[in-house]
């Protein structure tokens, strides 16, 4: 991973930056000093996969946020089936090449994204179009590689987040063992992107793949807006 998580409480406090001047979640990188950039060679941001060391199959693919989210729900999805495989991503940025070409690699076409509470209904209550958009990037980007990839979303009726981090709008790292098994449910990503056109008022511009700036060195003001 590339993400630099400072820390006072493993445990299940915030974790993150404390100067939040130019984001949240800082990628380490010496480009600031004239080193390289936190990027791959194929341009793409790191990927965090996780993968029980005993597991004796895939059944389900998970794609969220970042690399301490990721494997937070591994360890938590493990305990129910140990045949479960976890991606932590940038959400916002280009890693969707190394995404597509592990997914192959891994042979499993069951693949879920894991969307943040308030994805859906952001502080204006209208859909965060950033990570919108970035979604459905991950799907298209993701069909495009490979036609027999059949993605979905992971839902617990987290369409806003709860300051008090009270169900349903938490992350899905935040969720308990039983409501991952009680609540969490598939739903198909025209379902999901349904909802979303249900809470605004114009068309998201969902062709993300002609900005020409996702290969570009991550923009921590916008991911910022996301992550508040």
């Amino acid at each position: 991973s590339s993400d630099l998580f400072p820390s006072h409480d493993i445990g299940g406090g915030e974790i993150a930056a404390d100067m939040r001047s130019d984001g949240k979640y800082k990628p380490l990188t010496s480009s600031f000093c004239g080193g390289a950039t936190p990027h791959l060679q194929n341009g793409d941001m790191p990927i965090t996969a996780w993968r029980h060391p005993e597991a004796t199959g895939i059944d389900q693919v998970i794609i969220t946020e970042g690399s301490l989210k990721s494997l937070v729900t591994a360890v938590k999805y493990w305990r129910l089936n140990r045949n479960v495989v976890v991606i932590g991503k940038q959400i916002i940025g280009s890693s969707h090449t190394t995404v597509n070409e592990y997914l192959s690699q891994l042979g499993c076409d069951n693949i879920a994204i894991a969307p943040d509470a308030g994805a859906i209904e952001h502080k204006d209550g209208k859909p965060n179009q950033h990570i919108i958009n970035a979604y459905r990037q991950i799907v298209e980007t993701g069909k495009e590689a490979n036609p027999s990839f059949n993605f979905s979303f992971l839902w617990w009726g987290q369409k806003t987040k709860s300051p008090e981090k009270h169900f349903p709008g938490i992350d899905i790292d935040d969720l308990g063992l039983d409501k991952i098994k009680s609540e969490v449910r598939n739903i198909g990503t025209e379902t999901f992107f349904g909802m979303v056109e249900n809470k605004t008022s114009a068309p998201i511009k969902y062709n993300v793949l002609e900005n020409p700036n996702w290969d570009k060195e991550p923009n921590s003001q916008e991911y910022s807006k996301y992550l508040e």
